[in-house]
C-alpha cells in the first residue's frame, strides 16, 4: 500500500524525485569535465533533480535572469512503455523545477506511447485541455517506486500526476484534506495505450483510494473542487 499526500502550499520545489539517474552521454562526460563537476557540486553522475537544481543555483549566483534549458534528451524507445513513462515524468519534473526550455531527440512518431506522454499534459481529454497552473507540494511515502506531482490551477481543478515506476501493480491512498475535493476524472498511460479510466467520479471524504495502478504507468487525476478551495487566491489577496 502506498500513501501519497497533497497539501496546498505555494512553494514549487517541495516534491522530490529519487531513483532517476542521468543515464546518457552527458553523464558519461561528467567525470572528465572538472568544470561541470564543480558546477554540479562534485557529482559525477547526478540525479536529474540534482542537475537541474544545481544549474539553477549556478544561474542565480552568476547570471541571474538567464533561462534554464535542457538540450537535448531522450529516454528509451518511443513505443516502449518504460521510455514513455520516463518521458511523461520528465515533463512533470521540468514543470516542477522551472525548466524554461527543453529539446527532445527527436519528436515521437504519431501514435506511439511517447506521443501519448505529451498528450497527457497538452490534450489529456481530446478536447485540448491542458495541465497548467502552479506546482504545489506532493509527497509519496515510497518515492523510489511512486512519483507524485501536483499542479494547482486557480479557479480550476487540482491536477495530480502519479507515476508507478515498478513492473507490478500498486494501490495508492491519496490524502486530499483541505481542498474541498468534490469529484475526479482520470486518464492513464500504460503498456496497453492511453485511455480515460474515470469520469466525474464523486469523492466522499478527504481520502481517495486507487486500487492497482498498473505497473509502469502514468495516471493523471483532474480533481474538481468546491468554491471555497478554488477561490482562495482568486482576487489576488485583496
Amino acid at each position: 500500500m502506498l500513501v501519497a499526500s497533497f497539501a496546498r502550499n505555494p512553494h514549487p520545489w517541495a516534491a522530490f524525485l529519487r531513483g532517476l539517474v542521468l543515464c546518457s552521454w552527458v553523464a558519461s562526460l561528467f567525470p572528465a569535465l572538472s568544470h561541470a563537476k564543480a558546477l554540479l557540486g562534485g557529482y559525477a553522475t547526478p540525479s536529474l533533480r540534482t542537475l537541474l537544481r544545481r544549474a539553477r543555483a549556478a544561474i542565480n549566483a552568476r547570471c541571474p535572469g538567464t533561462k534554464l534549458a535542457l538540450t537535448e534528451y531522450k529516454w528509451g524507445p518511443d513505443n516502449g512503455v518504460t521510455g514513455a513513462i520516463a518521458q511523461a515524468e520528465l515533463l512533470a519534473i521540468f514543470g516542477r523545477e522551472g525548466v524554461d526550455y527543453a529539446t527532445r531527440w527527436v519528436a515521437p512518431d504519431v501514435g506511439t506511447l511517447s506521443e501519448h506522454a505529451f498528450r497527457l499534459f497538452l490534450d489529456y481529454d481530446g478536447a485540448l485541455s491542458r495541465v497548467i497552473g502552479d506546482s504545489v507540494p506532493a509527497t509519496s511515502s515510497l518515492p523510489d517506486s511512486l512519483g507524485a506531482y501536483a499542479v494547482d490551477r486557480v479557479d480550476g481543478p487540482l491536477y495530480v500526476l502519479l507515476f508507478n515506476r515498478t513492473p507490478g501493480a500498486r494501490s495508492v491512498d491519496l490524502a486530499l484534506a483541505g481542498i474541498s475535493a468534490q469529484s475526479y476524472s482520470a486518464w492513464r498511460l500504460a503498456a496497453g495505450g492511453y485511455a480515460q479510466v474515470a469520469n466525474a467520479t464523486p469523492l466522499a471524504g478527504a481520502t481517495l483510494a486507487l486500487a492497482d495502478l498498473p505497473g509502469y504507468s502514468a495516471t493523471l487525476l483532474v480533481i474538481e473542487r468546491g468554491a471555497i478551495a478554488n477561490g482562495i487566491f482568486a482576487n489576488g489577496f485583496e
